[in-house]
């Protein structure tokens, strides 16, 4: 039984909103839920030289009082747009998120005044957790029933785990965009094969390995840093997400979700994705004897990413409705 290549498609870390206020006000998240994902080992971004870097921004999540919770990752599609995960607004994940605002920061963490837009509305994708898998946990280890009938016959206890899938959410805010930052343009080539290619990503996440373990959330987040990776060669397999290679220079971690992954072929930029979660196996953990469990889970897994190109329709309709709103709502 190859238990290698059943679990690497099986826990999913989110990448979501784990990651701590911005404004050092605190949070509460689910954080069985949120174990989630920043560039490891990544190149730290001091200045925003390319069109790329300048596109992408912080996502403040914030409660009914405006409050900020916890932050994501996001990226500049429109005047007043960004994409973004739709888990960063999952409120049982992020209890009490009811918007965002987005930050025009390099490093987000403990500045007094960051440059801010409020934000005016957002739209998760309708399909997003609606996929599920089935699993069954033997030994402490998940096995694709599927793939191992015997265990349906055997009757043994089979659990339905999400897939994050659909992980895609759009939002407008009020304002415009500052100095020193542009849009970028979505990939709408719903027919092209990424299968091997080199891509590049960016987020506000850890740079370094997170630990299951209490009191260790604030480790390394909050600058932004770009990282490599390459496409794995399933990538036509799945309509709505595709995955990196484990092999890859880098790696997502807490705090990365809902940022841009990109192409660049023939001087042609576009995204390709956002950063939505990473797969947990046998080799994404080791074990750290400071730690009363033993287990330290890595962000080293093979990452998951929302697929643009299968959604641009959606991604520019809802863009235009809520850019509609906004003008009406002034």
């Amino acid at each position: 039984m190859n238990l290698k290549y059943l679990l690497s498609f099986g826990l999913l870390i989110q990448l979501t909103s784990c990651a701590p206020s911005l404004d050092k006000s605190g949070f509460s998240v689910n954080e069985d839920a949120l174990k989630e994902m920043n560039v490891i080992d990544g190149e730290i971004v001091i200045e925003r030289k390319t069109k790329a870097a300048r596109s992408v921004i912080a996502v403040e999540l914030i409660d009914k009082d405006r409050k900020v919770i916890t932050y994501c990752t996001g990226v500049l599609i429109g005047a007043n747009t960004i994409l973004t995960a739709a888990h960063c607004f999952n409120d049982q994940l992020v209890p009490g998120v009811t918007g965002f605002n987005v930050v025009f920061e390099t490093r987000t963490k403990f500045m007094k005044e960051p440059v801010r837009r409020i934000g005016f509305e957002y739209v998760q994708h309708p399909q997003f957790n609606t996929a599920t898998r089935e699993w069954v946990l033997e030994d402490g280890k998940y096995i694709d029933p599927k793939l191992h009938p015997e265990f349906k016959t055997n009757r043994v206890k089979i659990f339905a785990g999400l897939q994050n899938d659909h992980d895609f959410a759009v939002g407008v805010f009020k304002g415009s965009i500052p100095q020193g930052f542009e849009t970028v343009e979505i990939d709408q080539d719903a027919n092209a094969n990424y299968a091997g290619k080199s891509i590049y990503f960016y987020g506000y996440g850890r740079a370094v390995d997170y630990l299951d373990t209490n009191g260790k959330y604030d480790t390394s987040t909050g600058q932004l840093r770009k990282g490599t990776a390459t496409i794995d060669v399933d990538y036509p397999n799945t309509e709505d997400r595709y995955f990196t290679s484990r092999k890859s220079k880098n790696s997502l971690c807490q705090g990365d979700s809902g940022g841009p992954q990109f192409f660049n072929e023939g001087g042609v930029l576009k995204v390709i994705g956002i950063n939505s979660a990473v797969s947990v196996d046998e080799d994404s953990k080791r074990v750290d004897p400071s730690i009363a469990s033993g287990d330290m889970i890595s962000c080293r897994g093979r990452s998951q990413v929302a697929k643009v190109s299968a959604y641009a329709d959606w991604i520019l309709k809802v863009q235009a409705r809520l850019i509609k709103d906004l003008k009406e709502s002034k």
